[in-house]
């Protein structure tokens, strides 16, 4: 039974190949590579959590963290990381791209920094691009440590969408999710005992 399921996958794989030229080769101690030379996680890093130091609206000295985790059994490691606003009212706060680090596991259990070259931010799309050198190793938990020069001017839920690339030179993207962060009015909070 065994050998039919995996012949009939193999066949599936192949013609998939033949028709479409995606998939040149897959072997699950390697990544995969498409058509186009591309390479691809096949086990994906996972968005683990975000969170703000501060999340009053026009906050001065805040970090905004978005934790990731490289799984033991991922066939490439971690090269770049790109995170762009999606949602949210204020497009105009920018990071202070000096502050911006990464360090192994999560803000409330620090390791070691990890190295970055000098991150790039993309005004017009709200894209910030983080690469590390050299890579992040599979099995590492990291923290993305993001400096805004302020919060966001407006209240309200702000969405970033999380992508990654493998280390190498034809790395393609693959998107994770998104890091929730949610920015209040000071005067809007309710307290209750």
């Amino acid at each position: 039974m065994t050998s039919t399921l995996t012949s009939a996958l193999l066949t599936s794989a192949l013609l998939t190949s033949a028709l479409t030229g995606a998939v040149i080769w897959a072997n699950p101690s390697a990544a995969v590579e498409l058509g186009d030379g591309s390479t691809h996680f096949v086990d994906l890093p996972r968005l683990e959590d975000t969170g703000s130091s501060q999340t009053d609206i026009r906050a001065h000295a805040a970090k905004h963290y978005i934790t990731l985790t490289v799984p033991p059994g991922a066939t490439e490691d971690l090269g770049q990381v790109q995170v762009q606003q999606r949602e949210g009212s204020d497009r105009r706060w920018s990071y202070r791209l000096d502050a911006i680090h990464a360090f192994e596991g999560t803000p409330s259990q620090r390791g070691d920094r990890l190295p970055l070259l000098p991150p790039v931010f993309d005004r017009p799309t709200h894209t910030l691009t983080l690469t590390f050198d050299p890579p992040v190793s599979p099995g590492t938990t990291l923290t993305l440590a993001l400096t805004p020069w302020r919060n966001p001017a407006y209240d309200g839920v702000y969405l970033w969408g999380v992508t990654v690339w493998p280390a190498g030179d034809n790395a393609a993207g693959q998107f994770l999710g998104y890091g929730r962060f949610h920015f209040y009015r000071p005067d809007s909070r309710v307290w209750f005992r």
